[in-house]
């Protein structure tokens, strides 16, 4: 059973991190942006998969993984 502190502590950073590969100007940069706020999703994702009052968060990290590997197809797809 996850600790309720660790359980919430990552969660404002999965969006912050995902916030700054969406807005990421910087073609050089936004592959290692969306590098890391896959990481931390994925991470979040791990933390509550089995805990059924996350449910609303899972869909938004599901969505907001989905709209980074589209990111990723799209935009890098373009300078690589």
């Amino acid at each position: 059973m996850q600790e309720p502190n660790k359980l919430t502590r990552s969660h404002p950073q999965w969006e912050a991190l995902y916030r700054a590969a969406v807005l990421e100007g910087n073609a050089g940069l936004l592959a290692e942006r969306i590098a890391v706020a896959m990481l931390s999703l994925g991470a979040r994702l791990e933390e509550i998969q089995y805990s059924a009052e996350h449910s609303m968060e899972r869909h938004r990290i599901e969505s907001a993984i989905h709209m980074l590997d589209r990111l990723r197809a799209t935009e890098l797809g373009r300078t690589g």
